[in-house]
């Protein structure tokens, strides 16, 4: 009986914590290069905010690849959030390659929440919805920077950093123009 009481006990408490943790979180990017070159600085924009009348401890913010759930980048934080607060974390890392090895970068973030109640601690990962998408320029697809790049009858095209063939009318190429 006195096993019965306990479990019951265990069980009621693990029912009233089953999906308390209503705090949200969103996410946005802004690459240092326009096109999102792999290698240059990115910067993640996470916003969390604390939906729920208790008071939660932010332990950390993991961004992960939709594709095979990887985690791309991982911050360490303890930040506490009282009821109705939000924080937005910025978190600066290199644009990385996309697993495919394409152009898009499918990803979401989770964070780390600790639950503080009166008699109790409850640790938990909340993610986000939607997921985000990023465009990246893998650097195996960038074939010049550039005009010194590419051969004297071309040119750099800086959009799509590939050596196109320069259209003259006149017949007359010089430094690649």
């Amino acid at each position: 009986m006195k096993k019965i009481i306990i479990t019951l006990t265990i069980l009621i408490v693990f029912l009233l914590n089953i999906n308390v943790i209503k705090a949200s979180i969103s996410i946005d990017h802004e690459c240092e290069d326009y096109r999102c070159k792999e290698g240059t600085d990115i910067t993640y924009f996470i916003n969390i905010r604390n939906n729920i009348e208790k008071e939660i401890i932010v332990n950390y913010i993991k961004i992960k690849n939709e594709l095979d759930e990887n985690i791309a980048v991982r911050e360490e934080i303890r930040y506490l959030l009282k009821p109705n607060e939000s924080n937005v974390f910025n978190v600066t890392e290199k644009v990385p390659l996309p697993p495919t090895g394409g152009y898009t970068l499918n990803y979401y973030a989770c964070f780390g929440v600790t639950i503080l109640y009166p008699d109790n601690i409850v640790d938990d990962e909340v993610c986000g919805l939607p997921r985000k998408s990023l465009t990246v320029l893998p650097i195996s697809k960038i074939q010049c920077q550039e005009n010194k790049d590419c051969e004297k009858k071309e040119y750099c095209d800086t959009n799509f950093f590939k050596c196109r063939e320069i259209n003259c009318n006149n017949g007359f190429i010089f430094n690649h123009k």
